[in-house]
């Protein structure tokens, strides 16, 4: 995936109901969640594919890492189990979490 906007990423989680968790600048830490019924195979895919817009969030590129309850591991059990899929991203550029936090309505971290 390419790089988006903050205004981009902002709108896509808007409209597929993906709740930034957590954004901190200082660490450059991003955190996405999505809901779904537990057990639902389709659904955990859907959320899966749904929050993949994390892969294109600018990043530093030698620090990045991106893990959760992804289904190349043990947490996409644990993910679909609950009904929960998280997704997270370290080392993001702090001018884009910056313009992301500046874009929306609610607070995510206490910083």
């Amino acid at each position: 995936m390419q790089t988006i906007t903050a205004e981009t990423f902002v709108n896509y989680c808007k409209v597929n109901d993906i709740k930034i968790e957590w954004l901190n600048r200082e660490s450059g830490l991003v955190s996405l969640v999505k809901c779904f019924t537990a057990g639902d195979l389709s659904a955990y895919s859907d959320a899966e594919s749904d929050t993949s817009i994390i892969y294109s969030v600018p990043y530093v590129k030698s620090q990045s890492s991106t893990w959760g309850t992804t289904g190349d591991g043990i947490g996409g059990y644990v993910g679909c189990k609950n009904g929960v899929m998280r997704i997270n991203r370290s080392s993001c550029k702090k001018t884009f979490l910056k313009e992301v936090k500046k874009l929306l309505s609610y607070e995510v971290t206490n910083e």
